[in-house]
């Protein structure tokens, strides 16, 4: 092949590049961001059987909706960790699969849900409380029961205090109660 075809190959398959490098990244991130929106909602989450109780004792809480200002926190709002966006993205993979095997594997019906309630800790995230009281903080009533002075978390950094400390059923009416009315339905 001679000197200037080589050339001109290059710089087509430079230009391809250039082309075809934008159109992939954003084509990857339009997906990244719409499977996040579909596998990030009430409905999607408690798609399987084992989660038809919480989805019960959800129903009935403010973070349901059930409240003045009809605002909503969804499941990956309380679930999922908020510091970062590696950090969400591993956790939400971590969890999908570790419920999808739950599911697959376990028996529903053998979960001690109030003895999963003492680590609740360990998947209801603080940065996911604080990322949306921070924001109604800004503007709210400081009489407002949902009011969060300063928007920052009084106990960051620490191990032993976490939001559900005090907040037991945040997010969840007693899902014992749910558990079993859905074991009484099978």
């Amino acid at each position: 092949m001679s000197e200037p075809k080589k050339k001109r190959s290059k710089l087509w398959i430079l230009l391809l590049i250039l082309i075809l490098a934008p159109v992939i990244v954003m084509a990857s991130w339009i997906g990244t961001e719409v499977m996040l929106k579909k596998t990030g909602n009430e409905e999607f989450c408690t798609s399987c059987h084992t989660m038809k109780p919480m989805a019960a004792s959800y129903a009935q809480t403010k973070h349901a909706g059930n409240n003045d200002l009809g605002i909503r926190a969804s499941c990956v709002d309380c679930h999922l960790p908020h510091d970062n966006a590696a950090g969400y993205l591993l956790a939400k993979a971590e969890t999908g699969i570790r419920d999808v095997w739950a599911e697959f594997t376990g028996n529903p019906n053998e979960v001690d849900w109030k003895a999963k309630r003492k680590h609740r800790h360990e998947y209801v995230f603080d940065s996911g409380c604080v990322k949306c009281h921070a924001g109604i903080a800004k503007g709210a009533n400081p009489n407002h029961p949902s009011y969060f002075a300063g928007g920052e978390n009084p106990f960051a950094g620490e191990d032993k205090f976490h939001c559900v400390n005090c907040h037991f059923y945040v997010g969840h009416s007693d899902e014992s109660k749910w558990v079993k009315t859905a074991d009484a339905e099978r």
